[in-house]
């Protein structure tokens, strides 16, 4: 895909960023800023601009991380160097309403006009109109495999009660602390979106008797229970008062769905789920001692 600004003279770059490759042309010779942009569903989502020799890239996709912040309610679509910026491609205007901006219509039949308005790290704005057209290069499938790459479980506590230790034959209590039930949102590639939904977590109690599932339980609650049957005196890990204890741990399972441009988006092949990493827990487990005294 191609933006063509007025007047420009053309010389054609490809680049590569986060796994697109963008052919880019500049708006002049003089500033050498090369702009290139993907569309999806008709909206400008995308941007990899150069000015002099600095590259600077906006969108999701392995680990990269936009150079710009677009955590923000309108700037929050695309990044032109460190600048956050929203666009619309085409524009809502028509040609003739910008034309003393946009100047001469490139020979390309196809070419639009399309709009960015941008918001630089010192809060000023700048907007500008120009002359594109769409090259759909880049299909939804990889558009959400790079999405779902966006998608981070959080970092959570395996926790249990009673605290700090548990008893044989005794009800223990488990959940995940430190995070909520609500969904958990990647960061959008070129307008596609993955979230993942709290399904359930897993739970391995280190004693030996293997992984069993719990409904997800972010609070004290009874909702997720295992009974130890044997003490932890020869558990393979310390606990931290000295003694020994079970290597338990835990993780969490989450459904995963995705979105275009905010709407539901469904293509076979996508991933369905998420499964974080284990978070390990030791937990001593200790014998209650009886003693009979005779009745006298």
């Amino acid at each position: 895909m191609l933006i063509r600004p007025a007047n420009v003279m053309v010389r054609l770059l490809a680049v590569v960023a986060f796994g697109f490759a963008l052919v880019l042309v500049p708006a002049s010779e003089a500033d050498a800023k090369l702009c290139g942009t993907v569309v999806v569903g008709g909206k400008l989502t995308y941007v990899v601009c150069e000015t002099g020799d600095t590259e600077t890239a906006s969108g999701g996709g392995g680990d990269s991380k936009p150079p710009c912040d677009l955590d923000q309610a309108t700037f929050n679509e695309f990044c032109e160097g460190t600048s956050a910026c929203w666009g619309n491609n085409p524009a809502a205007n028509d040609e003739e309403a910008v034309a003393d901006e946009l100047g001469e219509k490139p020979d390309d039949p196809d070419a639009h006009v399309a709009f960015k308005d941008c918001r630089r790290v010192d809060g000023s704005t700048y907007h500008e109109w120009y002359w594109a057209t769409v090259d759909d290069g880049v299909t939804l499938s990889e558009l959400a495999q790079r999405a779902f790459g966006q998608l981070e479980v959080p970092a959570f506590t395996p926790t249990f009660n009673p605290p700090t230790r548990t008893f044989v034959n005794l009800d223990t209590w488990w959940w995940a602390e430190g995070v909520t039930t609500g969904d958990v949102v990647g960061t959008a590639a070129l307008g596609v979106r993955a979230l993942a939904t709290p399904d359930h977590m897993e739970v391995d109690p280190g004693d030996g008797s293997g992984v069993f599932s719990c409904d997800f339980v972010t609070s004290k609650s009874d909702e997720c229970v295992y009974t130890y049957r044997r003490a932890s005196n020869r558990g393979s890990v310390t606990a931290p008062d000295g003694t020994r204890a079970y290597p338990a741990r835990m993780r969490l399972v989450y459904d995963v769905r995705f979105e275009l441009d905010g709407n539901p988006l469904t293509l076979d092949g996508l991933p369905t789920g998420l499964t974080g990493n284990w978070n390990n827990k030791a937990v001593p487990v200790r014998e209650i001692q009886t003693v009979v005294v005779p009745r006298q």
